[in-house]
């Protein structure tokens, strides 16, 4: 985790870059793995954020390892940051899905049987690094209730409108609505959080453009 050049009066990002390590990600047809494109991804988006002087941006992992779903959540919590962003380049049973995407926290379902498939798979990840996912800290314990649920989904989907309006402007959209699905890292950080699928490492055309961040 990356905790340096941080200021008490910053607005702090916390920016998550998907699996790492062990976990790969979704694994493009060209052999591109989506944690490479999703830390590339979240560094650039770094120092945009920090080039902003009344901002500052801190990432999850700040190479190519492993970190569990639980330390991202406990990190940002720690951190008292304002707002969590989770950004990954997922896969899709389809090849010819494309697109960049929004997701929230859902208590009632997904929107979508693509937020569905998209939520098992990242909930699924502590398994490729080793982590018994049934397992949890106090902290993570607390109802959702306790963390004022209403208010942060609230904030979560203004927030994603407006990131979907950006990306709007200089790529596909996979939907251009902000989606939900109970995403396990969204769930129990009790700040602003939104996962941001850029693209899909399955598309042939979306990989190579995903390609061009790791050069």
């Amino acid at each position: 985790v990356d905790s340096s050049d941080t200021r008490e009066e910053d607005y702090l990002v916390v920016i998550d870059p998907g699996h790492g390590g062990e976990d790969p990600g979704a694994v493009g047809g060209k052999g591109s793995h989506e944690k490479d494109v999703a830390l590339a991804i979240a560094n650039r988006l770094k120092r945009i954020i920090n080039w902003d002087s009344r901002m500052r941006a801190v990432l999850t992992r700040t190479n190519d390892y492993y970190v569990s779903l639980r330390k991202r959540v406990l990190f940002a919590m720690s951190m008292s940051a304002d707002v969590f962003l989770s950004i990954h380049a997922d896969g899709a049973k389809r090849r010819s899905a494309r697109g960049a995407s929004v997701y929230i926290l859902s208590t009632d379902g997904a929107s979508s049987e693509m937020g569905k498939w998209l939520a098992q798979r990242e909930n699924a990840s502590d398994l490729a690094g080793g982590v018994d996912i049934g397992e949890q800290e106090p902290i993570l314990q607390r109802t959702l209730l306790d963390m004022g649920l209403d208010w942060k989904i609230k904030e979560s989907r203004l927030l994603g409108i407006e990131l979907l309006n950006a990306m709007g402007k200089v790529g596909p959209l996979h939907s251009a609505n902000v989606e939900r699905a109970g995403f396990a890292v969204l769930k129990s950080v009790d700040i602003p959080a939104v996962l941001i699928e850029t693209g899909f490492m399955t598309n042939p055309d979306e990989e190579q453009a995903l390609q061009q961040v790791l050069v």
